[in-house]
């Protein structure tokens, strides 16, 4: 009787080719993960800065008609005659004409403001109907109130020309109510949380005609 014998390398896989095998199949399979989540917040992030790049796009394109169609109006206060503009910080307040869709006046009060909070600054854009013969351009109470962004960390602005006459033009970070003289630039700094963006810059348009 014949017996045959079966060599070692035809009786398969050893246990310990299996726990290396094994070992080498959880390395791959980690790290394929891994490039997955790396991937998946990488696009997360692009799509986030894309959202914001456009948002801020949009805010540039809106406050830049504005500011160029900025109106030159008085306002009485004190019997005094000023110029209908303030401006700090964390706000803007003028008179410009109100978009071709909106009913009433002609004129709008509006109020740029940069609301700081724990988080986010949002950016508000408040407009009410301009009373021409009201003292001094108060924002009412039941002014429209537009949310333009709440994704930046933070949002301040600056005046660029003379607030006085025989005053050189400069860099300030009020422009106060009672002058008689409107900036020439509004600057606007942005920052979100995980960059700063460069600086959006607004000519007013009727003091280069003054």
């Amino acid at each position: 009787m014949n017996i045959r014998r079966t060599s070692a390398s035809q009786t398969g896989f050893t246990l310990l080719e299996l726990l290396v095998a094994i070992m080498v199949l959880s390395m791959v399979m980690t790290a394929a993960f891994g490039a997955v989540r790396v991937g998946s917040r990488s696009f997360e992030a692009g799509v986030l800065h894309a959202d914001e790049a456009a948002e801020i796009r949009a805010i540039s394109n809106t406050l830049r008609r504005q500011f160029r169609q900025l109106l030159l109006i008085t306002r009485v206060e004190n019997r005094r005659d000023f110029i209908a503009f303030t401006g700090d910080r964390y706000r803007v307040q003028f008179v410009g004409p109100a978009p071709d869709s909106a009913s009433g006046p002609g004129y709008l009060v509006y109020r740029l403001t940069a609301e700081p909070s724990t988080e986010t600054s949002p950016i508000i854009l408040s407009f009410a109907p301009f009373d021409p013969g009201s003292d001094g351009f108060a924002m009412p109470e039941t002014s429209g109130r537009e949310l333009l962004t709440d994704r930046l960390s933070g949002v301040s602005f600056d005046y660029f020309g003379a607030r006085k006459e025989r005053e050189q033009p400069a860099w300030h970070t009020e422009w106060p109510s009672d002058s008689a003289r409107l900036p020439l630039v509004v600057r606007m700094q942005l920052t979100s949380s995980d960059q700063q963006w460069p600086d959006l810059l607004f000519r007013v348009r009727f003091e280069e005609e003054q």
